[in-house]
């Protein structure tokens, strides 16, 4: 059996959901009034790296984001999905950004119909 995948895709904004990691503080995702946030362990500390330079449509130079990239593909796959990525500059992306830097006054200014405290993380 044959299947197409639908040539429209739905944008982040669109669904109102935001995410964010920075390398040297911690990550951060909004979605629909839901938010969750967190520090990095020293272990899981991302690579300082420009998105451009160092990620491509199908890989990466770093191992470190070609282990990420390969779990994503696997979680697609998995749920038959497929998931476009772009970097998104912090001044363009001001609610995650604001959380995964632990700016919870700042999100709040910019996200009041944002529930007042995060979601469990899994």
């Amino acid at each position: 059996r044959a299947t197409f995948l639908d040539p429209e895709w739905i944008s982040a904004d669109s669904l109102n959901l935001f995410t964010d990691a920075s390398g040297s503080h911690g990550f951060g995702a909004f979605f629909d009034g839901s938010w969750c946030r967190g520090t990095w362990q020293p272990h899981q500390r991302l690579p300082n790296c420009s998105g451009q330079s160092s990620w491509s449509g199908q890989s990466s130079r770093d191992p470190s984001l070609m282990f990420l990239q390969r779990g994503l593909f696997f979680v697609a796959a998995e749920s038959n999905s497929t998931v476009q990525l772009m970097h998104v500059l912090g001044k363009h992306n001001v609610l995650a950004n604001a959380l995964s830097r632990d700016m919870m006054t700042k999100f709040f200014t910019l996200a009041p119909q944002g529930s007042l405290t995060q979601r469990p993380l899994p």
